[in-house]
């Protein structure tokens, strides 16, 4: 290195980025940024890796001693701590480093605070984090836009240093917000998580994994214990809050080396949900019976099938499937052991000994792909596929909703009108003590129709909790009970919410239906005093409910109008049949004066505009 051509030292601020010190460097020893980054033996002079782990560019020893820098300040101003407290040693250089860390940086534009530039030309590592939203001194968004141009600014430009456009020339600071108010909540929120990222900056305690060969897969095994709700014996079932397809791919990793490996955000955001500190999920300690109760379903889950649909993203994968901890099943007289569901397209399947091999268990989705898929892609109508195909419509329409559901049709055939945000809700919800089936018993509790149902029975959440309710009875005879009470408490809530609901929605008929009786305007001031509540607590509990009555109110008014409207033009038909009779021209004077219709409401409303004129062309030709 040619440490004399550095004749300025600089000192880096509290906070502040590598790339942002390197760069105000060069600018003050009076050269070119790629200069100093050769001297000082960086490769890839435009990348943020300087800023994300500058040991994979750069000899942070050689270069502390040219910069004249202690060595732990480096630390400080990139992300390197955290990628050697959550990563062994060979992963730090790695490809997995990248997808570990990079979702959580901003490393396409440069980001700043207008305010805090004006104090000092220095950009903050923190500001790059992308759940960091605004300035944890000054509380005002971050931004990466030219104030003037609004052009976002490049990550590495002299024109930083200068605290100005690199487009326009526009210093940056030149503010348009200032007084910009944060909500209370929103920056509660930013200190929060400002915090934690300080801590993860200066974090002393590494990683140690105990009874596991790798950082990655102790780090992975740490997520789904965290997602296991701490508890020591391991159920797929209980990782509600993990995504299907991340349970598969996190134990097909851990099984087999290929799937996902955990990352930076899936940690910080087990670390919110828990209400843990860094230091206590770092710290915390794998029960080697969670180890063990791991390997146990890894070692169940041998057998696992491939996806046949060919619609299907998961087609011929086992990415995807969750296994049910129910016994064998018996359908049609075939008995399927090891039943799996796909996550994805909600195909079940079996493996039957007799033919040693997996089959679909249960519905006949991949027969409906070969026959009744293509016949609906060609346009036919369900009369005429039933007919070829010897079934009825209540099939055809049943794969009809379902192969929309997937996304393989252009668009829903004969789309319900009210689309329901949370389909779950309402399964749960279903009182399964008598002998109906879940398809009559919507049409019961919800007024659903056949469309209504399996537009909401093909629901990603509403198949899993199906496919895993099988292993409780159905009946329940014992009050209703399910064996694990979080699911039972679940389901109580659902069922009163969606009794409150109909109670509440008959009310609300019982109102309305009587206003329309009378031809009065369904007004939100007695409607609400009849439904003993309130509009905004209905918005709050029951938003579809509020849709129904909003509609209703439309519609009502709009009667009442149509009303008025009819009404008014048999007085000025009456009023012209006067004037005319008496051997005068029907104007508008005095037409309104008889009819009592002001002259403003007969010109605007199109229907009575046409009705007069026309009165008056039967005059003139008289």
């Amino acid at each position: 290195m040619e440490e004399e051509t550095l004749t300025i030292k600089t000192i880096p601020y509290e906070g502040e980025a590598f790339s942002s010190f390197l760069l105000r460097t060069a600018v003050r020893n009076k050269i070119r940024y790629e200069q100093l980054l050769k001297i000082s033996q960086i490769e890839n002079s435009r990348s943020p890796h300087i800023d994300l782990n500058p040991k994979v560019v750069t000899d942070l020893r050689k270069l502390s001693l040219l910069l004249q820098i202690d060595r732990k300040y480096f630390k400080g101003a990139s992300l390197e701590n955290i990628i050697e407290t959550f990563l062994d040693e060979e992963d730090q250089s790695s490809n997995y480093y990248r997808s570990f860390i990079l979702n959580v940086f901003n490393h396409t534009y440069r980001c700043f605070c207008p305010m805090c530039l004006k104090e000092k030309n220095c950009y903050h590592l923190l500001w790059q984090i992308k759940e960091l939203k605004v300035c944890d001194k000054h509380g005002i968004p971050l931004t990466s836009q030219c104030p003037s141009c609004q052009q976002n600014q490049p990550y590495i430009n002299p024109s930083l240093v200068e605290v100005q456009c690199y487009s326009c020339g526009e210093k940056l600071f030149k503010q348009k917000s200032s007084d910009f108010v944060l909500d209370t909540n929103y920056d509660n929120d930013q200190k929060k998580k400002y915090e934690i990222w300080r801590t993860l900056l200066t974090l002393e305690t590494k990683l140690n994994p105990s009874g596991v060969e790798d950082k990655s897969k102790y780090l992975t095994l740490l997520l789904l214990y965290y997602y296991n709700q701490r508890e020591e014996d391991f159920y797929m079932f209980r990782l509600k809050t993990l995504s299907n397809d991340a349970k598969s791919r996190f134990l097909s990793y851990i099984q087999k080396g290929e799937g996902y490996k955990a990352t930076l955000p899936q940690i910080l955001k087990v670390i919110d949900e828990s209400g843990v500190t860094i230091s206590e999920f770092i710290n915390t300690k794998l029960p080697e019976k969670f180890i063990n109760s791991v390997q146990k379903y890894q070692a169940q889950s041998k057998k696992t099938p491939l996806c046949q649909s060919t619609w299907c993203s998961s087609y011929q994968t086992s990415t995807t499937m969750i296994r049910s901890n129910k016994p064998p099943v018996t359908w049609n007289g075939v008995r399927y052991l090891y039943v799996h569901l796909c996550s994805v397209c909600f195909v079940k399947y079996g493996f039957v000994k007799e033919e040693n091999k997996w089959t679909e268990c249960g519905e006949s989705f991949l027969r409906a792909g070969d026959q009744i898929l293509p016949l609906l892609i060609k346009g036919e109508y369900a009369k005429d596929i039933a007919s070829l195909l010897n079934t009825t419509r209540y099939t055809v329409l049943k794969y009809n909703m379902y192969f929309s559901s997937q996304g393989i049709l252009p668009q829903r055939n004969k789309e319900p009108k009210k689309i329901i945000e949370k389909p779950i809700d309402y399964f749960m919800a279903l009182n399964r003590d008598n002998d109906m089936s879940d398809i009559a018993r919507t049409r019961k509790m919800f007024g659903w129709g056949q469309k209504e149902f399996f537009r909401n029975f093909f629901n990603p959440e509403v198949q899993l909790y199906m496919f895993t309710m099988k292993n409780e009875k159905r009946s329940r005879v014992n009050k209703g009970k399910f064996k694990n009470k979080e699911i039972a408490i679940k389901h109580n809530q659902m069922r009163k919410g969606i009794s409150d609901v109909a109670k509440i929605r008959q009310r609300a008929e019982e109102y309305v239906n009587n206003q329309i009786a009378k031809d009065e305007t369904i007004a939100d001031m007695y409607l609400y005093k009849y439904l003993d509540t309130t509009k905004k607590t209905v918005k709050k509990s029951f938003p579809e409910l509020l849709e129904w009555i909003e509609e209703q109110k439309q519609l009502q008014k709009a009667r009442m109008n149509d009303k008025i409207e009819e009404e008014r033009i048999e007085r000025i038909k009456e009023a012209v049949i006067l004037i005319t009779n008496q051997g005068d021209y029907p104007t508008y004077e005095n037409v309104v004066e008889i009819s009592g219709v002001p002259k403003k409401y007969i010109r605007t409303h199109k229907k009575v505009s046409n009705v007069f004129n026309e009165l008056k062309k039967r005059y003139r030709r008289k």
